[in-house]
């Protein structure tokens, strides 16, 4: 009876090694399917054309973006490139470019940059990607947090980019190199910061991601970020089931989400936050997210926005097709969506009207911004289960100056009382 005990034992702890075994190989090959995702560029087809605007079969799932740029082209299927009985291509006539102008769940919006003849419904797209060789990969963020999966995550991503060629710096120098800059990054690193860290690194690219619990699974969002021209060059997300062991992973190792030097800094409520809150400079325009607090039934989210140029309008949709279009919106660390209710501009206050029967009657709410003044911007955001969430993942809005719109984002954001 005794051996009989032992024996079920040792079977059961076999059984669990092999289980934990088997979980840390499936993280290994979702890494590595995100791993593809930044390193090759997409494909696709035209969905259709509507005047000046494109729309592609291609979406968030595949990695897009705004301002990934795609060669179209035209594809003779009747005479097929063969090897042996496989087709392995077709003669290619060359229609134009397009530039990804929005994105959806499963398609993209692109306008026209150049056009050789009409572009048509089926001609196949190809993603106009930069080469780079020589990148560096940050640790990923869960909420406000890392731990062992996320530094597992960098790890994987790291082995599988240099076996696609790449040089990869060592976490050790992205750590030196944050410590010389002489301030604290708190969450998910912006891009134009990216762009900062990756020139003093001497790379071309950096790698920068977050992990978002959605519930029975995690999803690992990701960028590759230019360091020349501080934009995405590409994008990717993968999700991977939280079993018991990756749950493990997760709870274990924890640390405070702080790139370089912490600096403390006390809220209004007496809580004491490590790191500063993000700050992007975009169209000469510096904006500072100064923090989202609960009120009502959802979060204010305040910002500080200073114009670095000459004085000039900058205009809120606040209803029809370009609210629609060019929301401002927020992801919980829950993967909930919502989007912002109202927005008060300095002391100018603005309702979003979202409904389908104003769709095409843009409206907008113009302001002056006079340069070198910091202009408090205010967002309320409603929804019940926001009392449940305790960061922002993205937060994002809009804003246009004449016929441009430009989107700003801020990611990892802790929510406060």
């Amino acid at each position: 009876m005794k051996k009989f005990l032992i024996f079920l034992i040792t079977l059961a702890l076999c059984f669990c090694s092999g289980n934990a075994f088997a979980q840390e190989n499936v993280l290994s090959q979702k890494v590595s399917e995100l791993a593809d995702k930044l390193a090759f560029a997409v494909e696709g087809y035209v969905a259709g054309v509507s005047g000046e605007t494109v729309y592609i079969d291609l979406g968030q799932a595949s990695g897009i973006v705004e301002g990934i740029k795609f060669e179209v082209v035209r594809l003779d299927k009747d005479n097929p490139f063969k090897k042996g009985d496989k087709i392995i291509g077709y003669p290619e006539t060359e229609v134009g470019q397009i530039e990804i102008t929005g994105v959806r769940k499963e398609m993209s919006l692109a306008k026209i940059t150049n056009k050789v003849m009409a572009i048509q419904e089926g001609d196949k797209v190809y993603q106009e990607m930069k080469k780079v060789t020589r990148i560096a990969i940050t640790e990923f963020t869960y909420g406000n947090e890392f731990n062992d999966f996320t530094r597992n995550v960098q790890d994987i991503l790291y082995t599988n980019l240099i076996q696609k060629g790449m040089t990869v710096v060592e976490r050790e120098k992205m750590e030196q190199v944050l410590n010389e800059l002489g301030k604290s990054f708190s969450g998910m690193i912006d891009s134009s910061t990216a762009a900062e860290i990756g020139k003093m690194l001497g790379v071309e690219a950096i790698v920068v991601g977050t992990v978002a619990d959605m519930g029975n699974s995690v999803d690992l969002r990701t960028r590759l970020v230019d360091v020349e021209k501080g934009a995405a060059i590409t994008a990717a997300q993968i999700d991977v089931v939280k079993d018991p062991t990756i749950a493990k992973i997760i709870s274990e190792g924890k640390r405070k989400a702080i790139y370089g030097k912490a600096i403390s800094k006390s809220t209004i409520g007496g809580e004491t936050v490590i790191g500063e809150l993000p700050k992007v400079t975009v169209k000469n325009l510096t904006i500072e997210m100064t923090g989202c607090t609960r009120y009502k039934d959802g979060v204010n989210c305040a910002l500080l926005i200073t114009n670095n140029d000459q004085d000039r309008n900058l205009s809120v949709y606040y209803r029809g097709k370009g609210c629609n279009d060019h929301p401002c919106r927020l992801f919980d660390n829950h993967g909930n969506t919502y989007w912002a209710d109202t927005v008060q501009i300095a002391n100018i206050s603005v309702m979003f009207d979202y409904s389908t029967d104003s769709a095409y009657n843009n409206k907008w709410r113009t302001l002056l911004f006079v340069s070198g003044i910091p202009v408090k911007v205010v967002y309320y955001i409603a929804g019940e289960l926001l009392s449940e969430a305790s960061s922002l993942s993205l937060f994002e809005f809009w804003l246009a100056e004449g016929d441009t719109n430009f989107n700003i984002q801020f990611r990892d954001i802790p929510i406060t009382e």
